[in-house]
Parts: C-alpha cells; structure tokens; sequence
C-alpha cells in the first residue's frame, strides 16, 4: 500500500506538470517562483533538488544537519540559468583514518553544478539538469533531470536521478536504450579529478514533491518524495529508513536569512541555516556597529 501511495503522488505531480492551465500568471498572483535551498545547499526541496534556480547574482553560503551528515555549503548563482556549489560534508559515524590517530570525522569535498535547459511558460514546466558532486572521490556522485510547475501558492516538482539520489531504482536506466555503456557505473576512488559516471547506471529513481508558499510571510511547507534508498552510503554506510517521504518547513524572517527544519528518512530531525546575499539588489547581511 505505501509504495501505491508514492507512485499515486508521482502520478499526480505529472498530471499537474503537463495541463495547460496549471501555470498561474495572473497580476494579483505572488511573483515568480524562486528557489529556496536544500540539505546539499542547491536550489531544492529537502534531499532532492526542483528545477528552479535563485535570484540572478545571489551568493548564499549555509550550513544543514541530518545525521550522520553535517554539510557547509557555499552556493553562486552566476547566471540566470547557471548554478554552482561547493560543498564540505563531515560524516560522523565514519573516522578520517585511523581513530587512534586522527580523532576526527570522514571529510569530503564536492562540487555541483545545474543548468536551466527551459524557462518555465504558459504551457511548460521550468526544466533544469544537474550534476552533484562532479570530481573527487564521487562519494555523493548524482546527475538528475527536474521539472517544475506552479499552481498558485504551490509548486510541484518531477524529476528523475542517477547515482546516489537515484538508489531507489524505480525503473531501468533510459539512457540504456541507447547504449550499453549507460547501463554500468564505477565508483570513482580519485581525488580532484573527474569521472565518467554520469547519467550512468543499471537503474534510476523517481523524485518529486510539493513545495508551499503560506499565508505567513516568509513560511514554506515541503513534501518530498526521495529518490535515494540510503542503503548504498559512502563508506560502507547503510541507514534504517522508515519512510520515503520527507516533511519540512522553511522560514525567512528577512530577506537575508533561510531557516529549515524537516524530518527525513521517517526518523531523523535535519536543520538548515543559510545566509544570502545579493550585489545587484542588497547589501546582504547587514552589519553592526558598535559605537
């Protein structure tokens, strides 16, 4: 029954995306849907990313938590269709070399990117590709496809992954089709450089979810469906997981600060903190002076 119910909810979200009249533009409607940030400090819902992207030249950097996971994010949006992360990731159950020696938690680095290939339009979604943690060890390697639409205060998201955010394996990987070298992936044990991996695998997963713009100022409500299985972690690492939907709310008491909190997995808390900035339109955080 649960896994009819997910499949019931990704139904849904594709008959939102594709109807004609499920973009809602009219002059009295709130402004434009832009992104706000996820666990892995891109444009997104809570795991999983949508296709939107930030405001154009806004530079965030921010911090979030679910355990084992703790990840230090620096975010750019250099275009008005091109993103870029770096992200450092402590991982707490796992040690950074020998625990008698170094006393310290497994640290990784990775860098993302996402491109808005369609603006979203009367009758398209917004639909964006990404990248996760393109070069290095890969431990968190994915690429997916996203699309959003808006219905009024809601925005729904589809999407499909590969890689780490795809260990659900709903479905064969499409690409296959077209070449036998799609169906197999490496793990990448390299430092600093890149992989071949991408869009490659036996299987892919489903994504998607609900974002939603509430009365209260500044109040997001998030419903997603996660595409990562988290039974294939880097490091040998494999978590109990009760649920395959993620809950959450973000807050943004000003127009330079994102609080989240959420529970994932069915059974883990997740905080996020992210600070924004942007040249083209504020100053940012704003400073004190003391006198």
């Amino acid at each position: 029954m649960r896994h009819l119910w997910h499949w019931a909810m990704a139904g849904a979200l594709v008959v939102t995306l594709v109807h004609p009249g499920s973009t809602a533009l009219a002059d009295d409607l709130p402004a434009p849907v832009l992104g706000s940030y996820n666990d892995f400090g891109n444009t997104g819902l809570l795991q999983m990313p949508n296709a939107r992207m930030a405001p154009d030249g806004e530079f965030a950097i921010g911090s979030s938590y679910v355990w084992p996971y703790t990840r230090y994010y620096v975010t750019s949006q250099f275009l008005p269709w091109l993103q870029g992360t770096f992200r450092f990731t402590s991982i707490a159950n796992r040690d950074y070399g020998p625990a008698s020696k170094t006393g310290q938690s497994y640290k990784d680095k990775g860098v993302d990117v996402k491109v808005r290939l369609v603006p979203e339009g009367p009758y398209t979604p917004e639909i964006s590709a990404g990248l996760r943690d393109v070069g290095g060890t890969g431990l968190f390697s994915s690429e997916y496809v996203a699309m959003s639409r808006r219905y009024y205060d809601f925005d729904f998201t589809l999407g499909m992954a590969w890689g780490n955010a795809g260990t659900r394996g709903d479905f064969s990987n499409p690409l296959g089709l077209a070449a036998d070298s799609f169906k197999s992936r490496q793990a990448s044990s390299s430092t600093g450089a890149f992989n071949n991996n991408y869009f490659r695998g036996e299987s892919v997963a489903l994504f998607g979810g609900i974002e939603y713009r509430t009365p209260i100022e500044g109040l997001r409500l998030k419903l997603e469906l996660d595409g990562n299985n988290y039974q294939e972690e880097p490091q040998e690492g494999e978590f109990n997981v009760a649920s395959r939907l993620n809950v959450g709310a973000e807050y943004q008491p000003w127009s330079w600060l994102n609080l989240g909190l959420g529970l994932e997995r069915g059974n883990k808390a997740m905080f996020r903190l992210t600070l924004k900035s942007n040249p083209s339109t504020d100053m940012g955080v704003p400073k004190l002076i003391v006198k």
